[in-house]
């Protein structure tokens, strides 16, 4: 993959020898999020076909510039499109352009291309049947994913608009989109034109001059989930690229496929091969393109070590990046323009299916946030998660195991290569889990920030799927809940699981009492406890841990487990901290706990002693 950068869009071009051309409009908001692994993978299958394609993110979505509440949100989706076709054709040798648009980017790509009138084949896939019908099943999708109830009732900021799971549609917006119709186009958007929908849909009565097929789309309820349990539909991921692909000859392997050979950097700074499609070819570690290929960004700063294309914020800039040995793991470098005193950068892991922007968003606006507090950022897809590539060893995702350690070594040493020294690694649900033993295992790790962390110690044997069935809340909210009238009518409608929260209660109950049985008989024992000794081992290397916990969070009878009641045992080392937020969910999608967030870790990480000599925090030998 290419990383890209054009009207304030990121984008990542999957090239190939091709001379027809693919750009993706992706889903929006919680569809997108869900969807967006599955989208790499489309890309990655299209370029192995011959088709040289662009994926990117519109304005205020993903990684681009600007904000969902920011004016003219569909002008600028559409414009995109447009500098997304520019700048295929800018980077490689295509002619022929195809569209392929998912739910909002159906109807987006719809009307791009029947503005354009130049677009070669277009592919609706499950397209609502009009904008104000869109509108309406996100108001609906939006009470569907309304967070639960909580202890505390927090004031969030007033929206005028449509909330689904964090993601806005202003009412301007909601408005504009009403203006979007497909089915009455004056006239056909394309001369090749397929419908992927769980129901057929019949052309409209006048498209009769174009080719229209179309087809069923059997994956779509299992690619739109939750992004931890969404499916890849390859089945219709192979459909799709049969039809775009229906014409094109086989490109030899190897061919370039593009107008300018891109200089990529070895692990040591060296100039790379030009990228190349193919079996052999060779994967650089970080494609940086020209500055003739793209416009205003200077040849020096193209081929800077490890410096993929730049987008430029108020006080900060991004750089899209390929790192790793393989060159397979993604992030986004933000690195603020006045660095706080001691350089310190946080990497920031996936949580749970997540990709790298995060839940709501919620992980760009933290990296920008802290770049305006002076502190850098890498956000992150581990392999197998969000825009990262596959696990090289077919294992597929890992949420909770040791071997996805591995990238963030590769991730620590990347910034390492970087002049970075001050380096805290921070996570939420399985991506603190992952950077509590990342701290452990890299001595270059000098600060820790957890977030809602549900599991310490993962063993063999324990089902991801029945964590997130059986994920329940913190104790004290169903005990404060037990002379509450509503409650015990809604048990006794069925409407709460109340068997399991009451074999939940008992088994916490029970393990918390052999904790305690086993704290008093060896209260000096922290090696019998793994967990214990692991905040010990933080405790002597002198690494400063953040524990940040939703008030009804059950991850924080997971702490008390291990290090007693409040998590007392931990809060009693030096450099331990604790902040709870009240009002969240456990995926903070209240606007107010976002922004409490963002405050808790930006004070934790400029609140920092002297930072200790670098041969102090060498990695730890394999």
């Amino acid at each position: 993959m290419i990383p890209l950068a054009f009207a304030g869009c990121a984008g990542w071009l999957h090239p190939a020898a091709g001379e027809r051309g693919v750009v993706l409009c992706s889903a929006h908001g919680f569809e997108e999020l869900g969807a967006r692994r599955s989208w790499r993978r489309l890309a990655d299958r299209l370029a192995a076909a011959g088709l040289p394609t662009l994926r990117f993110d519109y304005p205020g979505t993903g990684d681009s510039l600007g904000s969902d509440a920011d004016p003219d949100r569909v002008a600028a989706w559409l414009a995109s499109i447009g500098e997304a076709i520019a700048a295929l054709r800018r980077e490689t040798r295509v002619g022929a352009v195809c569209l392929v648009g998912l739910r909002l980017g159906a109807l987006l790509a719809a009307q791009a291309a029947a503005e354009r009138g130049d677009i070669a084949g277009l592919a609706l896939l499950a397209p609502p049947q009009s904008g104000r019908a869109y509108g309406r099943e996100m108001t609906a999708l939006s009470a569907v994913l309304a967070p639960p109830g909580v202890s505390s009732i927090v004031a969030d900021e007033p929206v005028d608009g449509v909330d689904t799971a964090g993601f806005l549609l202003t009412r301007s917006t909601l408005d504009a989109l009403k203006r979007l119709d497909w089915r009455k186009l004056p006239h056909p958007p394309a001369p090749r034109i397929l419908c992927m929908a769980e129901a057929a849909a019949p052309p409209p009565a006048n498209w009769s001059q174009a080719r229209f097929e179309d087809a069923p789309f059997a994956g779509l309820a299992s690619l739109l989930r939750d992004p931890t349990t969404a499916e890849t539909p390859d089945a219709d991921w192979a459909r799709l690229t049969e039809w775009l692909a229906d014409g094109v000859a086989a490109a030899a392997p190897g061919s370039p496929s593009r107008r300018f050979a891109p200089p990529g950097m070895t692990g040591e700074g060296g100039p790379a091969e030009a990228h190349a499609t193919g079996p052999d070819a060779p994967s650089p570690k970080v494609i940086a393109p020209l500055s003739t290929a793209i416009p205003g960004r200077s040849r020096a700063a193209a081929e800077g070590k490890g410096m993929g294309p730049t987008l430029q914020g108020g006080g900060w800039s991004e750089q899209l990046a390929a790192f790793g040995t393989a060159g397979d793991l993604v992030g986004v470098l933000n690195e603020p323009a006045n660095p706080a005193p001691g350089r310190p950068v946080v990497v920031i892991l996936n949580a749970g299916g997540n990709p790298h922007t995060g839940w709501a968003r919620q992980t760009v606006d933290l990296c920008r946030h802290l770049a305006g507090q002076g502190v850098a950022s890498l956000r992150m897809d581990m392999l197998g998660f969000g825009d990262s590539g596959e696990p090289r060893d077919g294992r597929g995702r890992l949420f909770y195991a040791d071997q996805s350690h591995a990238d963030v070594v590769q991730a620590i040493d990347w910034l390492a290569a970087r002049g970075y020294s001050d380096i805290t690694v921070a996570g939420q649900c399985s991506g603190a889990y992952r950077a509590f033993h990342s701290a452990l295992a890299d001595y270059r790790v000098t600060g820790l920030v957890m977030l809602n962390n549900q599991v310490f110690a993962w063993h063999d044997g324990l089902s991801l799927d029945a964590a997130m069935r059986d994920s329940y809340r913190a104790t004290g909210f169903y005990l404060a809940r037990l002379t509450d009238r509503a409650t015990w009518t809604r048990l006794l409608r069925g409407e709460v699981k109340g068997l399991g929260i009451a074999r939940e209660l008992l088994s916490r109950a029970i393990r918390g009492l052999g904790g305690r049985a086993a704290a008093l008989a060896r209260p000096r024992a922290a090696d019998e406890n793994p967990v214990r000794a692991g905040f010990h081992a933080l405790a002597a290397r002198a690494v400063r841990v953040l524990l940040v916990y939703a008030e009804d969070d059950g991850g924080r009878d997971e702490l008390a487990r291990h290090m007693g009641p409040g998590g007392r045992d931990a809060l009693a080392l030096p450099g331990v901290s604790m902040r709870i937020i009240p009002g969240a969910d456990h995926n903070l999608t209240p606007r107010h706990a976002r922004r409490a967030y963002a405050d808790h870790v930006a004070g934790f990480l400029l609140d920092r002693p002297v930072v200790r000599t670098p041969e102090k925090r060498r990695a730890r030998p394999a």
